[in-house]
C-alpha cells in the first residue's frame, strides 16, 4: 500500500443496512469503518475473479469450437439418420459463448438482454 493518505468517501446507507452493518462490525471486533472496508474490498476481489473465470471461459469455448469446426470438416458431408439429428439443445453452448462474449465486450458488466 503507498504512504497516500486514504480517500475518503461519504455513503448513504438507509438505516436498517447501517444497523445491521455496524451490529456485525461490533460482532467482529472491529469499526464500522474497517469493516465496510473489508467488505467492499471482498467484493471488488469477487468480481475480479468472476471476470478472469468468464474470460477464461470464453477462451475455452472458442478454442473447443474451433477444434470441432477442425473435426468436422474432416467428416463428410451428408444428411443424417432421423434418429441422429442435433436438437436446438445442442445451440445452447454457442448461445452461452456469445453471452460471455457480451459479457467481457461489456468490461465484466452484466449486458442488458438483446
Amino acid at each position: 500500500m503507498s504512504n497516500k493518505k486514504p480517500k475518503a468517501v461519504n455513503l448513504r446507507l438507509p438505516l436498517d443496512l447501517h444497523a445491521k452493518a455496524a451490529d456485525e462490525a461490533g460482532a467482529q471486533g472491529v469499526s464500522l469503518s474497517q469493516y465496510l472496508r473489508y467488505c467492499i474490498a471482498s467484493k471488488v476481489a469477487e468480481h475480479r475473479i468472476s471476470r478472469t473465470h468468464a474470460a477464461r471461459a470464453v477462451d475455452a469455448a472458442r478454442n473447443a469450437r474451433a477444434d470441432l469446426a477442425v473435426v468436422l470438416s474432416r467428416v463428410p458431408s451428408q444428411k443424417p439418420d432421423p434418429w441422429d439429428e442435433v436438437s436446438r439443445v445442442a445451440e445452447a453452448p454457442a448461445e452461452y459463448v456469445d453471452m460471455l462474449d457480451r459479457f467481457m465486450e461489456s468490461g465484466g458488466k452484466y449486458p442488458k438482454p438483446s
